[in-house]
């Protein structure tokens, strides 16, 4: 027994060092997985700082005050502040509680006016936290900039602002949690902004004609060509418009791509809307897809096909694909799971594309089931 347990501590006296090292490899490994994404932060004695202390609102609510001074250093990752105004006026902060203040650069002096005429003064928002000498300097401000300066939200077409990304990297930005006595004041916010933004933005709408509406409008290409127009003479100008619209907009791709664009858009444009609108209505809704499986009729039709696959698969908006998905989970519920894709297509399109309820009218549709002798669908 005694030499069994001799040997089970000779065992573990040799262990022990193996298992320190590994250890200690696997704890650097872990650190440096935890640390890739930390930034060290240094501050020298005299330099100024942000402090993010608890709200008097709320203790579980922090926001950053100050600038404060740094007084010393106490350790490697503590920070003695002084901080005029609070109590204690010295303090010692981890690092992960300051960041550094950059004061804001002087580019001009506010001047009051000399206005000879007197006029009535501009009343827009201002904070409460101002004083009332910042009330009084940012009154004078908006008075000499009168015409600038509005309650209302407005838009500009003097100057634009472009954002250029790295290519290829996608810009995210983490969600973050609004503070709860923050929260009515924002809600309020965007309810009185909101109507003011979406008015500019339709106005904006009706009177530009964009290249980018344009080429949404080309989209009516790919709708079910039993829509088309009935009449001979209309059916021959559909569709010219806004084919050259796509051939104009996609013209470096469609070069690139071997596209002999007058041709699509004077002869197999002409040539490709007769047959098609001459199929049977059943099967005119996938005549696109006849038109890419056959042959003889990519052979027949090259380029035209060059453009309608760049229509096919041009996307309008998310928002559509999200009301989609929406539009689904409500159709296709845990108690309609045996739905066919034929049934679920159909509802969808009615969810999406159909009237309003109030303004359905059924009784043709329940008229036509009524004559059918097969009354167990619509075809």
């Amino acid at each position: 027994m005694v030499e069994h347990v001799e040997e089970v501590r000779e065992r573990m006296a040799t262990i022990w060092p193996i298992v320190r090292e590994h250890m200690a490899e696997a704890q650097t490994a872990q650190a440096q997985v935890y640390n890739r994404g930390a930034q060290p932060r240094e501050f020298a004695p005299g330099d100024k700082v942000l402090v993010l202390v608890p709200t008097s609102e709320c203790q579980f609510l922090a926001k950053w005050n100050g600038p404060y001074e740094v007084i010393e250093k106490v350790g490697t990752i503590n920070y003695r502040v002084r901080q005029p105004g609070r109590r204690p006026p010295t303090k010692v902060y981890h690092v992960n509680l300051l960041k550094k203040w950059v004061a804001r650069e002087v580019l001009f002096s506010l001047t009051p006016p000399q206005v000879a005429v007197k006029t009535e003064p501009v009343q827009v928002p201002m904070g409460e936290q101002l004083t009332p000498s910042q009330r009084q300097d940012l009154q004078d401000l908006v008075n000499w900039n009168r015409d600038v300066f509005s309650a209302e939200a407005g838009h500009t077409d003097l100057i634009q602002h472009r954002i250029v990304t790295e290519p290829g990297k996608w810009v995210k930005l983490r969600p973050y949690r609004i503070p709860e006595a923050r929260r009515e004041a924002i809600a309020a916010e965007r309810s009185s902004s909101m109507p003011q933004c979406l008015g500019i933005m339709l106005r904006w709408f009706d009177s530009t004609d964009s290249r980018g509406l344009s080429l949404i409008r080309c989209c009516r290409l790919r709708q079910d060509p039993r829509e088309w127009p009935a009449d001979h003479q209309e059916l021959a100008s559909y569709g010219r418009d806004h084919l050259a619209t796509v051939s104009e907009h996609f013209a470096n791709v469609l070069d690139r791509m071997g596209c002999d664009q007058e041709k699509a858009q004077r002869v197999e444009w002409s040539s490709a809307k007769v047959p098609i609108k001459s199929l049977p209505q059943g099967l005119q809704r996938n005549a696109w897809q006849d038109f890419f499986l056959d042959d003889e009729r990519r052979s027949s039709f090259p380029n035209l096909l060059l453009i309608v696959e760049l229509i096919l698969v041009l996307p309008l908006s998310t928002a559509s694909v999200e009301r989609g998905f929406s539009a689904m989970k409500r159709t296709k519920t845990y108690w309609r799971s045996n739905l066919s894709v034929h049934t679920v297509t159909r509802l969808l399109f009615i969810s999406l594309e159909g009237p309003d309820m109030e303004h359905f009218n059924a009784m043709p549709v329940v008229k036509r089931w009524l004559k059918k002798a097969d009354r167990r669908s619509l075809q």
